[in-house]
């Protein structure tokens, strides 16, 4: 991979009681299967795990990574 900058993006939403609705999942083409999805994922999980928060699953590349990562199962909700 080339040292150029890579933006992979996510949209999410709050909703009335707090928690983070993700929505949207979006790498480059030419980067898909490099893991940079998965990253970014584990990225967003883990920091509303930090901050107390919960998921609500919106996207189906997040509701993917979820199913192949069940730890984060407490702080996903729907």
């Amino acid at each position: 991979m080339s040292s150029a900058r890579i933006q992979a993006i996510f949209t999410s939403n709050d909703t009335p009681l707090g928690e983070c609705r993700l929505i949207h999942t979006e790498v480059p083409f030419q980067y898909s299967g490099q893991g940079l999805g998965s990253q970014l994922a584990r990225g967003v999980f883990d920091t509303v795990r930090a901050r107390g928060g919960k998921i609500v699953l919106r996207c189906s590349f997040m509701g993917r990574f979820f199913a192949r990562h069940p730890e984060y199962s407490d702080i996903v909700s729907g």
